[in-house]
């Protein structure tokens, strides 16, 4: 039996100013926080586009793929029944919902422009702001 070692941070052992100062992420600046948070939401949610894509409309993404991909049928092939269908299941999985406006731009834009309107409407969501009819990209 192997014991996995703690991996080895920047923060945890980087210099301290104050002894009782907590180390990990509670040290990082807010900013940092805020930043890791958000890289890390986004990864979550592509990582979940993905499983639908695959399991869903049967479309794998290969390793050509990245986030300034675009997501119609010039890029990764998504049709606009393929679009309602993963934004059906993200709203379910995240209690969202997508203006119609909204499921048009998403048909023109890239996979990271999907991603950042998932955020945005997780945001708005968990902060009780409305972005329906909002179209704003």
């Amino acid at each position: 039996m192997t014991d996995e070692l703690p991996k080895i941070t920047r923060q945890t052992i980087g210099p301290q100013t104050d002894p009782i100062e907590p180390r990990g992420e509670a040290a990082m600046p807010i900013e940092s926080q805020e930043a890791e948070g958000q890289a890390a939401e986004r990864q979550e949610i592509l990582a979940l586009v993905t499983t639908i894509l695959d399991e869903t409309l049967g479309i794998e993404l290969g390793d050509d793929v990245d986030l300034n991909t675009s997501i119609g049928p010039e890029g990764i092939g998504i049709e606009s029944i393929g679009i309602l269908e993963v934004t059906v299941h993200l709203e379910r999985e995240y209690n969202i919902e997508f203006a119609d406006e909204t499921l048009e731009a998403l048909l023109r834009g890239t996979l990271g422009e999907f991603i950042d309107e998932v955020v945005k409407q997780r945001t708005a969501v968990a902060t009780g702001a409305s972005t329906e009819n909002s179209g704003s990209w």
